[in-house]
């Protein structure tokens, strides 16, 4: 059937082909019910790649989803809408009418002075070639739509919610581990709604492109890293606020959120997790030396 409907175009390319020359462009107007935009998100995702049809579904409104998950729970294998969804039991039908007409008038062909084909018979034959023909036609389009009831199934998981009946419940806590798809999990949680399939297979890319970026270390440092017996990163000295008294006052410093800290002697800070050490003379005799949290 698509060689035939590809003649009749006049185009001897192959679907996939007149999709990568128009860089997968299919445009669909807005369906009118739930089970016309089941249907064409079925065909949509069909024809495009998981990535692409996980954004556009993303981009719905919860009330869109949740309308697309009801549909899929009414009807979760596809009902075939086309010409030739009766083909293979009108074709069953019509070859054993006609094989039952060959079979009472087979006495006929006894007669060698009488050539003569009756109508029964040659209606019997006939109506055996026409269903083996209508046969072959509804085997072929149902070949041509095993990628559209694979669809249907994909469209399924994508909208349906995260739950314990979800099969991508545990790879999306695993995708969890990563920062940034925690972070799009808490802005999906926050602006749209529960977490559905396509949330997943969205945090999935992220955290692919993480491990991505790691790959691009060089050898060198990774090994390092690998053969430290400790593989996390050195902590940093980081500067810590505190108040301090005006001069004259022998008030204790304190932090910011007022809880009292030790004071020692002052040290000049040259950089970030670095100290330069000034000679005790000078800190013990100075006058205007300072006391500050250690």
């Amino acid at each position: 059937m698509s060689l035939l409907s590809h003649l009749y175009r006049g185009s001897l390319l192959s679907e996939e082909s007149l999709l990568q020359a128009r860089e997968r462009y299919l445009p669909m107007q807005l369906a009118q019910s739930p089970r016309a935009a089941f249907a064409q998100w079925t065909e949509r995702v069909a024809l495009q790649p998981e990535l692409v049809s996980a954004r556009e579904l993303a981009g719905l409104t919860e009330a869109e989803l949740a309308a697309l998950e009801v549909e899929f729970t009414r009807t979760p294998f596809r009902r075939r809408t086309d010409a030739l969804r009766h083909a293979i039991p009108a074709g069953t039908l019509l070859c054993a009418v006609g094989a039952l007409a060959l079979l009472l008038h087979v006495n006929s062909f006894a007669l060698p002075g009488d050539p003569r084909v009756s109508v029964i018979e040659a209606s019997g034959a006939t109506s055996l070639l026409g269903g083996l023909m209508l046969i072959c036609l509804g085997v072929l389009a149902a070949f041509n739509m095993i990628s559209l009831d694979a669809s249907h199934g994909r469209v399924g998981l994508y909208v349906g919610v995260l739950n314990e009946q979800h099969p991508w419940l545990y790879k999306t806590r695993l995708a969890l581990r990563d920062g940034a798809a925690e972070e799009y999990r808490q802005r999906v949680l926050r602006e749209r709604g529960p977490l559905r399939g396509v949330d997943y297979l969205l945090m999935r890319e992220i955290a692919l492109a993480h491990e991505s970026l790691e790959l691009t270390k060089t050898a060198r440092s990774v090994a390092q890293q690998v053969q430290r017996p400790d593989s996390k990163p050195d902590p940093v000295a980081e500067p810590r606020l505190i108040t301090i008294s005006p001069i004259g006052e022998e008030l204790p410093p304190q932090r910011l959120d007022g809880r009292p800290v030790q004071v020692t002697a002052v040290r000049a800070i040259a950089s970030v997790g670095s100290e330069v050490n000034q000679p005790e003379a000078n800190s013990r005799h100075s006058p205007s030396s300072k006391r500050i949290a250690s």
